[in-house]
């Protein structure tokens, strides 16, 4: 009769170091659990990242494989500043064709992260994950202002990054951004909000005139493609007056359209 080896223990501030390039998992708390060809590791508490888990399952789901597969499945919390700097560090920066890179951030946050790792060929592995902004200052990168107050969702896999309706606070008022990845290569930035006209000049990188006032609707888009960096703002300008003489002077409620194209190594 064919039985079935079965070992279980608890552990206690053990260390997985399972791939290089990718954060190990230290002092893990949890259970072992090898049943027959399955080994399994769930963490009730441990440090990735710098971040605490929340949870985390490690599987090998048939060790006597030919092509050996670990399974990492966690849910870690901890600052974004930290979580930065796994997108940049790890295999999951040219994923994402640095995105991150010079970006610097403050606030706490989870990240909700999935690895398959092929440990005969880790150059393999394939990894998709999740970052919730929960309130984050976000400050410079390639293709960021400095962003307050961020909610939402930062996606990442084996198609690039990508986040959905996010909002924040930039240039005196709310913003909502979207980003995604192009099917020719590089990212695109959707932006849109409203900004005092002092704050909104910034955007256009000019100096502050004390003869504008006024609050206007906004539009952005910025395209990054390696070294080169594509912006176009679109504005009505409805909202902001000027006390200029003619043919320079304007009613808040009038619209003057303005169009910016901007394009510069990144």
């Amino acid at each position: 009769k064919e039985g079935l080896f079965r070992i279980s223990a608890k552990i206690v501030n053990a260390d997985l170091d399972y791939a290089q390039r990718w954060p190990k998992v230290e002092k893990i708390y949890g259970d072992f659990l090898l049943n027959g060809k399955r080994l399994e590791i769930r963490a009730s508490d441990g440090v990735i990242a710098n971040g605490k888990i929340q949870q985390a399952n490690a599987i090998i789901a048939d060790l006597n494989s030919r092509d050996t597969v670990l399974t990492l499945d966690a849910k870690i919390t901890g600052a974004v500043e930290d979580k930065i700097r796994f997108l940049n560090t790890t295999p999951v920066n040219e994923m994402i064709d640095g995105f991150a890179q010079g970006m610097k951030a403050k606030g706490n946050g989870t990240l909700d992260l999935k690895l398959a790792l092929p440990l005969s060929h880790i150059k393999d592995t394939k990894v998709s994950g999740e970052y919730h902004f929960q309130n984050n200052r976000i400050e410079g990168g390639k293709i960021w202002p400095t962003l307050d107050n961020v909610v939402g969702t930062l996606q990442f896999g084996p198609n690039g990054v990508q986040i959905k309706n996010t909002t924040a606070t930039a240039f005196g008022g709310p913003v909502n951004i979207n980003v995604s990845k192009q099917p020719e290569g590089g990212l695109v930035v959707d932006a849109t909000g409203k900004a005092n006209v002092d704050q909104f000049l910034t955007l256009l990188d000019l100096p502050a005139q004390d003869w504008m006032d006024g609050v206007t609707d906004w539009t952005a888009k910025v395209a990054v493609n390696g070294d080169d960096t594509a912006v176009i703002v679109d504005s009505t300008l409805v909202g902001i007056s000027s006390n200029l003489p003619q043919p320079l002077n304007k009613n808040a409620g009038i619209a003057w359209p303005l169009h910016v194209v901007r394009k510069t190594p990144a």
